[in-house]
């Protein structure tokens, strides 16, 4: 059996998992909400946990289902968190380079297309990243004569480390 089949392998076995619990298995704070007891309640992969329960406190968010900062939120299970956060995130997955934190972030980052940021008005995309068939912004041309507002913008999309 080949790497990439154990891994195909793993995914799967975790996705099921992920389904009926909504976290991560071996996390308490990677999904939709949290099973830790308190802060300092971490699950086996504590080091992706770690990047979890940092996300998860980003201040700066629109909720499911709802309006903020004058934009909305049609999604009706996950938040759209400040880019900020969401590039805090990222690093410290990149940054734990396992397996689990490589799960955790091509499930988040596959799904959490966008971010929200207070920034000068987009007036178009720069440039593009494309991998698969996803196609995310990655650079802006912003009106810097207009006042920064909140709006959306792309994540980027969570490379391996060898797709960097």
């Amino acid at each position: 059996m080949t790497a990439s089949t154990v891994f195909g392998c793993l995914v799967t076995l975790l996705l099921v998992n992920f389904v009926s619990t909504q976290i991560m298995p071996g996390t308490k704070w990677c999904g939709k909400g949290n099973v830790a007891s308190n802060y300092d309640d971490l699950g086996i992969f504590a080091d992706v946990d770690i990047c979890c329960r940092d996300h998860d406190h980003c201040k700066v968010f629109i909720p499911a289902n709802s309006t903020r900062y004058g934009l909305s939120n049609v999604n009706l299970l996950s938040p759209i968190l400040n880019c900020d956060c969401d590039e805090t995130f990222r690093k410290c997955l990149h940054k734990v380079s396992s397996t689990a934190s490589n799960l955790v972030g091509s499930f988040y980052f596959g799904f959490a297309s966008t971010c929200i940021k207070r920034e000068y008005p987009i007036v178009k995309c720069k440039r593009y990243t494309i991998r698969n068939s996803s196609r995310r912004c990655a650079e802006y041309v912003l009106d810097k004569t207009k006042p920064k507002v909140y709006q959306f913008f792309d994540n980027q999309l969570f490379l391996l480390k060898n797709e960097l």
